[in-house]
């Protein structure tokens, strides 16, 4: 939310989760490390999933997953809970507690994790001689804290000057930088890039590409900037003002005023500054909009950052990604680069998105728990159970409909309910899944017949008939049940068939071909008339 004082025309932003009541703690969010996912759920708890080479998700071990895992407490012997915000570089994670203080995990080649070593860890450490934090932040090998006073602390790679202290000394323990009245703070390969509270943003760090947006580039180490300096305005005119969020990349950045309108500079090759080209901008450029870049992308409530991509929803929840693209990042079914945005959703009620991402994998979360999933998968990081690149955006962990009895014997003529219930394997919001209206539908009545409410009746059948037919029970939304007729000591020809058998039964198993629904299968008989 951006404030204003009318009476001296001085803009500060804060954050506000809104939470449906008694969904939790704070608003879910995803981020995308190299190849690994970590996921804040909104109880207050940390999930991961994809590779696990320097401990990044937090199991006290070194061992992939392909489905998402608790992210275990200090000792291991319990979870991490009450955490309210997480950020990632390229192999390490930060946490901020509802308590102000800090927990980082993973990998620590640069003194990432705060710990005065350069020892990874696979289990989460409380950083020491952090408290009452505010908000918190990463690059690629450093990470950042900001105070409840507006103060900025960072710790980790430092050798182009990006924690912003007047240094180019690698911290290992958290030190006071020379940012002050911070409210975000993010980080890129080589560079840092902080919100203040009057809606300017300030820089400091490696300015190679412009990344720094000071109004030109530098290409010698001299010229790197190990002080903040502040963000110069469009087409470098004037200064950045009225800015409500900021996003780092790897060597660019973005930002989203109160007005709706994005601003994108620095390293441009993939089109990342949505300018219908490929130049590097050392000084914010307004993104354009439209087929042409004939007009500007407008009434875009929130920004998110790739590798090295760009993604902004607006008002009616349609998302646009423009930039690099080789491994689907964009989700618009395609690997080609875009100079320009192109809209790849529409109509989607999204949380808010994580500011900063390190992988080429992208997510939307929306309002009742979804989440969608594009882009590189090599190491099963979107989640939806491969290690194909996704191409466009796809649900993952999606709500299926299982029934409430593995097995119901039943005698021709006898009848049984059908109970059917959703479920969703990783709610990410907490929220109840609530059953669609259901339809239920004989595929063949000689079979059996099931009426509105899901009674499902055995029937009598005539000779020679093949039994292996099917019921369909259908929920909008929810996925699908099959049930699927068999004789229970045969293989359901019709020259098996005997008056004798006399029950069928329903078992239910999981569908081969997508592990996402669910199927019953019921073994049924025939009967002589």
């Amino acid at each position: 939310m951006a404030l204003t004082d009318l009476t001296y025309n001085i803009t500060s932003t804060m954050d506000i989760n809104i939470l449906e009541q008694g969904s939790g703690i704070v608003t879910p969010e995803i981020i995308s490390l190299e190849t690994s996912t970590i996921a804040l759920k909104s109880d207050g708890t940390v999930w991961a999933w994809g590779q696990n080479n320097f401990g990044q998700l937090g199991q006290g071990n070194t061992a992939n997953s392909d489905y998402p895992v608790q992210v275990k407490n200090p000792a291991g012997t319990g979870y991490l809970t009450n955490i309210v915000q997480i950020k990632g570089g390229i192999n390490h994670v930060v946490a901020l507690s509802l308590d102000g203080t800090v927990y980082t995990w993973g990998l620590n080649s640069n003194g990432q994790l705060g710990n005065n070593t350069l020892i990874n860890s696979t289990l989460p450490i409380k950083v020491e001689g952090l408290n009452n934090v505010r908000s918190i932040g990463a690059a690629s090998g450093s990470s950042f804290a900001v105070m409840a006073d507006g103060t900025v602390w960072g710790w980790g790679y430092n050798a182009n000057g990006n924690l912003g202290d007047g240094t180019r000394v690698q911290r290992n323990t958290p030190f006071k930088t020379l940012y002050t009245n911070v409210v975000q703070i993010e980080g890129g390969v080589n560079f840092s890039l902080a919100l203040r509270a009057d809606g300017t943003v300030w820089a400091a760090g490696r300015n190679y590409y412009g990344e720094i947006g000071s109004g030109g580039f530098a290409t010698n180490v001299d010229y790197q900037n190990n002080t903040p300096v502040q963000v110069r305005g469009p087409n470098n005119v004037g200064m950045l003002q009225n800015i409500v969020k900021i996003a780092a990349g790897h060597n660019d950045a973005m930002a989203l005023d109160k007005d709706g309108y994005v601003y994108a500079w620095g390293y441009g090759n993939y089109g990342g500054n949505g300018q219908g080209n490929t130049n590097n901008y050392g000084y914010p450029m307004q993104v354009k909009g439209g087929a042409q870049g004939t007009a500007y992308l407008q009434d875009i409530v929130d920004i998110g950052k790739l590798y090295p991509s760009n993604m902004a929803i607006d008002k009616d929840g349609n998302v646009y990604t423009w930039g690099y693209n080789a491994n689907g990042n964009l989700g618009d079914g395609t690997t080609t680069n875009r100079t320009l945005p192109v809209k790849i959703m529409s109509n989607i009620n999204t949380l808010p998105m994580t500011d900063n991402t390190r992988g080429q994998t992208s997510f939307v979360l929306t309002s009742d728990g979804a989440i969608y999933a594009w882009g590189q998968n090599n190491q099963g990081q979107t989640g939806n159970g491969s290690n194909v690149n996704q191409l466009t955006p796809q649900e993952i962990f999606a709500t299926y409909l299982a029934p409430e009895k593995r097995m119901e014997i039943l005698k021709i003529g006898q009848s049984a309910e059908i109970e059917v219930h959703p479920i969703t394997p990783f709610n990410i919001a907490n929220t109840v899944t609530v059953l669609g209206k259901l339809q239920y539908s004989s595929l063949n009545e000689d079979v059996a017949t099931v009426d509105g409410n899901g009674n499902i009746t055995a029937v009598r059948k005539r000779r020679n008939k093949n039994t292996y037919n099917r019921y369909k029970n259908r929920a909008a939304d929810n996925g699908s049940c099959r049930c699927y007729i068999r004789c229970k000591w045969s293989s359901c020809y019709a020259d098996d068939i005997r008056s004798r058998y006399t029950y069928c039964y329903i078992k239910r198993r999981r569908h081969s071909m997508d592990s996402r629904s669910k199927q019953l299968w019921t073994a049924g008989n025939r009967e002589y008339d």
